[in-house]
């Protein structure tokens, strides 16, 4: 019977008096009968209450059901226990008396037991069952000696099998004799045996009780007779010496009270009716607490709403306990106005540098640091970074512009000009247009494109090509760059037009970033001072702004769009990646399902269809159970994988969008702006001023701001004594906070970034994984900001703790700071000198190879040549003598020369400047003073050695000889508007520009110096070569045949062309010579071969 409370469990009798309509309550578990509902109710309860315990095996605080199957697996299990051993063990428990403790008892017959077999026992050997027909003495064993004096034995087995009769074709066969072994009681394996000590417990509780007297455990008088244990002598349980125990005499103690039934029973039903009035009182205080619970969750609820209320980040209650760490700050030289755009233009150059097609500068710009951005501000070297920056994003606008003619396939346009057809502009017509630029305060767009236009047609006449394709180095970037921001919001053509209204998202002229730049007064005024002054003398603040301007025209154009196009390609493919995944992994998910619920089916049918399985079922069983926790395992490893699979992609998302484009986190508490770029690893931190940001919500100034008094999150604690509010206890500072965390903080090098941090702008970083996860962790999810922040943080985490070897001077490299180097001293000298020197050397380089390739001569005199050269290396000379007047009175209609319309040729102007000149300033007086000796140069120039547009002549094999009305008005126009131009220049740089439009126009593979023989091949022994002024094939003098002997003066012909002249002479086929071109009086063709003079003093 089970055990209540460890106490015996006496049922209530049948209630006297029963009638027989009485309506009674039976339980049917323990088979009483009662009166009362609430008496059988509360025995039900406590029948499911865990109160129980087992009275054979003691395990407690179980059920009555519990305790009741406890006791037949545990009597099931003594019942399968030989009853020879049985008898054994109560007869060795017979002989060990005045034990009190049963688990002391048992210890010691399992010790006398363990390592003998009695006689009769069944056991197992080698997988067989014999029983124990006999033992025998061999001697003492020294090695294993128990307890009790263990002999050694040798025991005689014999096989356990029952007689029995079998039929073997309706005939009854005797079975053959028993077979009997004999074996040594150390080769017995242990387990042959079915006892363990918990079952010799069993054995010993079910056989034994404990005296009153002493409380010694005794036989039950029942087991005494039923195993014969007075008359058993231990000869017949085993053929060895008999155990021996100690005897003990334990202690009398005082006779418990009997109790009659009766008694009993009065008692269990006063317990019962106490716990029942006990468990009355619970409820109705169960009742009222549910009450006052109900009542406090309420309030809870709540507080907890408005306490988790999304609001402003500096009024959180709670914002002293989410400490922030402290960044790095990034060290540089350059000032902190200028870092914000110093990180654009690294980002834009490390990231654009591979798609605007400029390989030659790729490798520099893909390393673009802050060292290079302050030596870009800096430096005053014509030849150091500003200048390749420079180079580098004109040069990306030049190819940009190229393939957007490619794009648009446009043959006449503003922007694209055919190179040998005639500059006729069929699309856009020269307007009249105002003196003065409508810029700044008086913008107007329409205005202004005219203008941009005029100044890119005026400029396309004049060098032969728009400003937006001129050669740029160091001497010419100052004009060209001029040149391309006052002409970049020109008109383009129609397909152009097209084509970006098409391909740009209705991009118009009014969308340019160079016109929309002359609103600006900053702008404005920097194009007045590149009018006469070198890029390379601007200050600082104006280079960033110049470079960033021309960033912005970069970022808008086809290339990076293109760039930017592939890579949402990329994005979407990853997308549609991600979807596939998941669509895959629902489809699997959903098969894995199926597949297990089937099993499940099946394994519920086959345990139903076989209460009782046999090994085959079993077997079966366990194959289902294995097939259902292999296809859970799996389904898990599909999930883990598909989420693998997706962090990845997300992953390549994240670092695509970071190549091309910088991803704002947001700002925390006190407006500082977190970042991600691709020029710097890490989480980039801006303080901004203080004046740059609002005001605090619950302060009048930053300066008096204070953060607002620490109060606790509201727990259900607070509101069970008062319902409609809670106190605000205090609580340590870091109860928050993780102890790593707090030792991060705690650290000398990352102390708590506290509200101070405000007033310190500038630019800092998180560079290390372990303080982004404290920052992640200090920012508080209630303030409105920082819960986004920390979101966006959690998303893009992987670009935050990225390894990236991109951290230049300024930034940190495991802890160090890398160190700006020390710049080069530049070279003291003066911009404007060293460049106007540059275009006199150049000057005199030109002269001296147009000399030398028999082009013609500016002096007829070598001492009047000579005396120029003085003039030029001389600039005392230069700037002393009116070089520029002196070619307007020697040539009085310079500007009517080559035109009769002397109306059309008077309204000419140069509309590229918006200052006008100073007229008292000796640096323009000499640059003009060099303009206009290249002018004079020029025209000395051969007309047939000049190219197009300067010239007439192609450097095309299939146009050599062409020659039409049309280009001659051409060159008559390039030549004005040449001259022109060359005489408004105000800087070397412009003066530069035209210098080097004049040499590319020159034919230099007609000189001398480039002339190879017919006959020989070589160029060498110029002074021996003469040229036929027919087809102007060379011949060395002794290597024509005949041979020369001497240089004709006037024109020579060869073979070929005297034969097609006398041709053309006959009387059968004359035709009249004609000639389309008109050369100029002062240009004539000079002799192949120079004749010596005597040369004049120069006046």
């Amino acid at each position: 019977m089970p055990l209540l409370n460890r106490g015996p469990f006496i049922p209530v009798d049948v209630p006297e008096n029963l009638q027989d309509d009485e309506k009674v309550y039976f339980c049917d578990v323990t088979g009483e009968i009662f009166r009362s509902f609430e008496a059988f109710s509360g025995r039900k309860i406590q029948l499911d209450t865990e109160v129980w315990s087992c009275e054979v095996t003691g395990k407690s605080n179980i059920t009555y059901d519990e305790a009741v199957q406890s006791e037949r697996e545990a009597k099931a299990a003594v019942k399968k226990v030989d009853k020879r051993l049985t008898r054994a063990i109560l007869f060795l428990a017979n002989k060990a008396k005045g034990r009190t403790v049963l688990q002391k008892l048992a210890h010691e017959i399992m010790t006398a037991i363990k390592d003998i077999y009695v006689l009769g026992e069944k056991i197992k050997h080698q997988n067989k069952k014999f029983q124990v027909e006999d033992m025998k003495y061999v001697g003492l064993e020294k090695e294993n000696m128990s307890p009790g004096g263990l002999s050694k034995f040798v025991y005689t087995l014999e096989e356990s099998t029952e007689r029995r009769k079998k039929k073997v074709e309706g005939e009854e066969v005797k079975e053959s004799p028993k077979k009997q072994i004999t074996v040594k009681a150390k080769d017995i394996k242990q387990g042959s045996r079915n006892l363990s000590k918990p079952l010799l417990c069993y054995i010993l509780k079910m056989h034994t009780f404990q005296c009153d007297e002493d409380r010694s455990y005794a036989l039950l008088p029942n087991s005494v007779k039923n195993y014969r244990i007075e008359q058993t002598k231990w000869s017949e349980i085993f053929n060895g010496p008999e155990p021996k125990f100690e005897k003990m005499e334990p202690k009398k103690v005082a006779p418990k009270k009997v109790l009659n039934n009766k008694m009993m029973q009065n008692m269990m039903m006063k317990r019962m009716e106490e716990e029942e009035r006990q468990r009355r009182e619970k409820i109705d205080q169960a009742a009222s607490q549910e009450q006052r619970l109900a009542e406090a969750k309420k309030a809870l609820a709540q507080a907890k709403r408005e306490w988790k209320m999304i609001r402003t980040d500096e009024t959180l209650d709670d914002l002293s306990q989410h400490k922030l760490p402290s960044p790095l700050k990034i060290e540089t030289p350059l000032p902190a106005q200028f870092m914000a755009d110093a990180l654009t233009l690294c980002e834009f150059l490390r990231t654009f540098h591979g798609a605007l097609d400029s390989v030659e500068w790729e490798t520099k710009m893909s390393k673009f640091s802050l060292e290079d951005a302050f030596k870009m501000l800096t430096e005053t070297k014509t030849d150091g970074v500003f200048c390749d920056v420079l180079i580098y994003l004109l040069g990306s606008l030049q190819n940009s512009t190229k393939k957007e003619e490619e794009e648009s396939e446009s043959k006449a346009n503003p922007i694209c000009r055919q190179s040998d057809s005639p500059f006729l502009d069929d699309n856009v017509a020269t307007t009249v247009v105002n003196e003065a630029w409508p810029i700044g305060s008086k913008f107007n767009a329409d205005e202004v494109i005219d203008s941009c236009t005029e100044v890119a047609i005026f400029y396309a006449k004049a060098l032969g090509d728009y400003p937006v394709k001129y050669t740029i180095d160091e001497t010419t970037v100052t004009e060209v760059l001029r040149l391309i921001l006052l002409s970049g919001g020109a008109n383009p053509s129609n397909d152009i037009d097209s084509n970006r209204m098409k391909y740009r998202g209705g991009y118009q002229t009014t969308d340019s970033t160079f016109l929309n730049a002359l609103r600006r007064d900053e702008h404005i005024d920097l194009l007045k001072k590149l009018e006469t002054e070198s890029v390379f003398t601007l200050a600082p603040e104006e280079r960033l702004r110049l470079v960033m301007l021309l960033t912005d025209v970069l970022i808008v154009e086809g290339e990076i769009r293109y760039h930017q196009d592939e890579m949402d390609e990329k994005i979407l493919e990853i997308t549609e990646e991600i979807k596939e995944i998941r669509k895959n992994a629902k489809e699997e998910k959903v098969r894995l399902g199926q597949e297990l619920h089937k099993i499940r089916i099946d394994l519920m049918e086959m345990k139903k269809a076989n209460p009782n399985p046999n090994s085959v079922a079993l077997r079966k069983i366990e194959d289902l159970q294995t097939s259902i926790a292999e296809k859970e395992s799996l389904a898990a490893s599909n999930e883990q994988e598909t989420e693998a699979s997706i962090d990845d992609a997300n992953a390549r998302i994240q670092t695509i969008t970071l190549a091309f484009r910088p991803i704002y986190l947001g700002s925390d508490r006190f407006h500082r702006r977190y970042m991600i770029s691709s020029a710097s690893p890490g989480l980039i931190v801006e303080v901004p001023n203080r004046n740059e940001i609002p005001l605090p919500a619950n302060a009048d100034s930053w300066e008096n701001y204070k953060v607002p008094e620490f109060q606790k999150q509201p727990k259900l604690s607070d509101f069970m004594e008062n319902t409609k509010g809670r106190t605000a206890p205090s609580a340590p500072a870091d109860e928050v906070m993780e102890v790593e965390t707090q030792e991060i903080l705690q650290s000398e090098n990352a102390k708590a970034w506290t509200e101070s941090a405000l007033h310190e702008p500038g630019f800092y970083i998180y560079d290390e994984e372990a303080t982004i996860r404290v920052l992640y962790e200090g920012l508080n999810e209630r303030g409105e900001r920082e819960k986004t922040l920390k979101e966006r943080i959690q998303r893009h985490f992987f670009l935050l703790t990225r390894d990236i070897d991109k951290a230049g001077p300024g930034f940190y490299k495991n802890g160090k700071l890398l160190q700006f180097t020390e710049p080069e001293p530049d070279e003291k000298h003066d911009v404007f000198d060293k460049e106007i020197l540059l275009a006199r050397d150049f000057i005199l380089e030109l002269e001296e190879r147009i000399f030398k390739a028999d082009f013609g001569d500016l002096e007829s005199a070598e001492e009047e040549r000579e005396a120029l050269r003085e003039f030029w290396l001389d600039r005392k000379q230069i700037r002393s003598r009116d070089y520029r007047k002196a070619l307007l009175e020697k040539d009085e209609n310079l500007f009517l020369k080559f035109n009769d319309d002397k109306d059309i040729e008077m309204t000419m102007r140069v509309p590229n400047y918006l200052s006008e000149p100073n007229s008292e300033s000796e640096e323009l007086f000499e640059v003009q003073n060099l303009a206009a000796s290249v002018i004079a140069l020029r025209r000395a120039i051969r007309q047939d050695v000049l190219l197009r547009p300067l010239g007439t002549a192609s450097n095309k094999k299939g146009n050599k000889r062409e020659k039409n009305e049309v280009w001659k008005a051409v060159y008559n126009s390039q030549k004005k508007h040449w001259e022109a131009s060359l005489l408004s220049v105000r800087s070397p740089a412009a003066l530069m520009l035209h210098l080097i439009h004049l040499e590319e126009c020159i034919n230099w593979s007609q000189s001398i110096e480039n002339i190879r023989c017919q006959k020989c091949k070589k160029k060498s022994d110029g002074e021996n070569m003469i040229i036929c002024d027919g087809c102007e094939t060379p011949f060395h003098t002794y290597c024509h045949k005949p041979k020369i002997r001497k240089i004709p003066s006037g024109d020579w012909y060869c073979k070929q062309c005297k034969a097609e002249q006398e041709k053309q002479q006959s009387p059968k086929k004359s035709r009249r010579s004609t000639n389309i071109f008109e050369i100029d009086e002062d240009l004539e063709l000079r002799p192949r071969k120079r004749n010596k003079v005597d040369y004049k003093e120069l006046p």
